[in-house]
């Protein structure tokens, strides 16, 4: 009975000393860690493989920003030099950084910045977006003008050179090189010599007129910079901000105050500004000696029945192939009245020299009648199968069909149209019920004595 209860102490004795051993051992530094704190290291073999097929498969590319779609996280891009297209996943992994080193979001990139951008060839996902260091940026420039013919473009007194990958952009939208007007405010962005992007930051809209037919013929002042001649059916291409807009013509005076938008077109009203009805005047004229011809205004009037005139001064010439060409004045404010001119009587009042003999035809008044006794203007038209005049271009709009043409702000039909112009720059407008109106810079050239532009099809409002 001692012997088992020795024993039994024993064996505790020896149990208790492990137990002292396991925890001085313990106190050493080593830490029991639960399993799931353990974080295994993948196998380095299948590391070596996922290393060496991602280096395969980047790209390095410099393009513009063409668009984004911050939803599904895309953007858009274009490489300046082979004109590629690109549509590349992004996340907030992507390594952004704008042309200062600075750390920024892909909404804050502006469109058309030059990026010099690395990416996953088969995944299509960008890693680095960096705004190139290597390109120049010019805000705020006005008086942009691109040449086809030389593939240039100048500003002020700077040159450059442009490809076909050029990106001109304005609100998301991708312009032809000459729908930018010279009076749009761009940014452009190029390396070098050569410019790979433009944005219009401030563009142009449309200015058009109702009730204004007793205007045409006066001016129209917008703002301060920009005054035209008024005529019927006129569109304007006006810079974005806001006008005062001033219509005159003669003692006739409307004011209006506008807002125009990018791309947007403003129809005024200056009906309220309406001339009251004219007066007239019926003149008979007694002219002596008969062979005389009447000039009212610089227009030949037929005096052998009574004229009706609006009240107002007008200059009149009396032509004879025996009398020097006597001018004067008469005032029209009756219903009816006389005029009598005898030359006979006139010069001998007036002690005239001799009379020298003249023709009517050399004695014509050259200058054009400011006050024409006709009621109402008339408006000339071009015949396409006239021949042009020396120096002048047989230039014919054939597309968009159907398009009211404009061209530096005149009505001159529908397409197709042809016109006579001398040789420069000319804006030209297409405006067409339920499309979005256009404009476009060209340049006439004379040197065939006939061009034939077309032009993109409209697109639906």
């Amino acid at each position: 009975m001692n012997v088992f209860r020795n024993g039994k102490i024993l064996w505790c004795s020896v149990i208790l000393c492990m137990f002292f051993l396991c925890a001085c051992t313990g106190g050493s530094g080593n830490k029991i860690t639960n399993g799931n704190e353990l974080t295994p290291l993948p196998p380095q073999k299948k590391m070596e493989e996922e290393t060496t097929t991602a280096g395969t498969s980047e790209q390095r590319i410099t393009a513009a920003l063409i668009g984004l779609d911050s939803e599904k996280m895309q953007m858009i891009v274009k490489d300046i030099y082979n004109g590629n297209n690109y549509v590349l996943s992004y996340n907030g992994g992507t390594d952004v950084k704008n042309v200062y080193d600075e750390i920024v979001t892909m909404l804050q990139v502006p469109e058309g910045e030059l990026l010099d951008i690395t990416f996953d060839e088969e995944k299509k996902k960008a890693k680095t977006v960096y705004a190139s260091k290597e390109a120049f940026r010019s805000n705020h420039i006005v008086g942009f003008k691109a040449a086809a013919s030389s593939s240039t473009i100048t500003f002020g007194s700077a040159s450059y050179m442009y490809t076909d990958t050029l990106v001109v952009l304005s609100d998301g939208k991708i312009l032809a090189p000459n729908e930018v007007m010279s009076r749009d405010q761009v940014t452009v962005r190029g390396i070098d010599n050569k410019i790979y992007s433009v944005t219009v930051d401030k563009g142009h809209g449309y200015l058009t007129f109702t009730g204004a037919e007793d205007f045409v013929g006066g001016m129209v002042e917008i703002g301060r910079n920009f005054l035209y001649t008024v005529s019927d059916d006129m569109m304007i291409v006006v810079p974005e901000g806001e006008y005062e807009v001033v219509m005159s013509n003669g003692n006739l005076e409307g004011k209006r105050t506008v807002y125009i938008t990018k791309d947007m077109t403003v129809s005024l009203d200056f009906s309220e500004y309406s001339a009251p009805a004219n007066k007239t005047g019926t003149v008979e004229f007694q002219i002596l000696p008969r062979d005389v011809d009447l000039f009212i205004e610089g227009e030949k009037t037929d005096y052998r029945k009574p004229v009706v005139l609006e009240y107002g001064t007008y200059i009149i010439n009396l032509l004879s192939n025996n009398y020097e060409t006597y001018t004067t004045k008469i005032t029209v404010n009756s219903t009816y009245q006389v005029e009598a001119f005898d030359l006979d009587k006139i010069y001998a009042k007036e002690n005239a020299q001799p009379p020298v003999v003249t023709t009517a035809a050399t004695k014509a008044p050259t200058t054009a009648p400011t006050k024409a006794p006709t009621t109402s203007p008339t408006t000339s038209s071009t015949n396409p199968t006239t021949a042009p005049a020396g120096g002048s271009v047989a230039l014919t709009i054939a597309e968009p069909a159907g398009a009211n043409v404009y061209v530096d702000n005149v009505h001159v039909g529908t397409a197709p149209v042809t016109i006579n112009k001398s040789r420069g720059e000319y804006v030209i407008t297409f405006k067409r019920d339920g499309y979005i109106t256009k404009s476009y810079i060209v340049d006439v050239d004379s040197s065939d004595g006939a061009q034939s532009l077309s032009f993109p099809a409209m697109s639906e409002e």
